[in-house]
């Protein structure tokens, strides 16, 4: 049923905070400017194994759990975006802080999630990639460096998103002022396709 009238402030504040992050704390290690550092992750047996990204190409990391509504919210866009930007070098892969595989399978069934996904604790989390509130994004260089770390959800669909996107992968600066407004558009984008599809419901 489609709702009608006014939207509540309460709602639409709520939405801004689930698109801010779903925890929140001091940051911690992986800044940017330094190397993406080397985390164990889970296999299909619960045995850590090390993993690490192979140079190259432009990785945008996402952090997230199964548990955190803006995560699953974003998920979407981001496999759309693997899709769209992997033939021009830039690569989405996902790390999920969640025990269970069974659910991390199930997500993965529901949503049609065809993204790498590997299990992270969340010792490796906090303690390698000082990451305290989900989701987080690290857009890694070819050279192994992290360049943007980003906090919250964002619309990965939005064009001047994929424009920043192109020209870390050309090894082009981005300025922090346009940078900021590019984050803060995206941001606002997210929050407004939540509107829309709660209104569509």
């Amino acid at each position: 049923m489609r709702s009608t009238g006014f939207q509540p402030i309460w709602l639409l504040a709520a939405l801004v905070l689930l698109a801010a992050g779903c925890q929140r704390a001091a940051p911690g290690p992986a800044a940017e400017g330094t190397p993406f550092p080397p985390v164990n992750v889970r296999d299909a047996h619960d045995r850590p194994q090390p993993w690490t990204l192979p140079p190259g190409r432009l990785r945008v990391v996402n952090i997230w759990a199964v548990w955190c509504p803006p995560c699953r919210k974003e998920m979407p866009d981001l496999q759309r975006l693997d899709q769209r930007l992997r033939g021009e070098g830039i690569v989405v892969t996902t790390l999920v802080m969640e025990d269970d595989p069974r659910l991390v399978d199930e997500f993965r069934r529901r949503y049609r999630l065809s993204l790498p996904v590997a299990r992270i604790d969340r010792t490796a989390v906090e303690n390698r990639l000082g990451a305290y509130d989900y989701p987080l994004t690290l857009v890694v260089d070819a050279e192994g460096t992290i360049r943007l770390r980003l906090h919250g959800a964002l619309d990965w669909s939005h064009p001047q998103v994929i424009e920043m996107l192109r020209d870390l992968a050309a090894g082009r600066r981005v300025d922090p002022a346009r940078r900021e407004q590019i984050i803060a558009a995206a941001r606002s984008s997210f929050v407004q396709k939540m509107l829309k599809a709660r209104e569509a419901s």
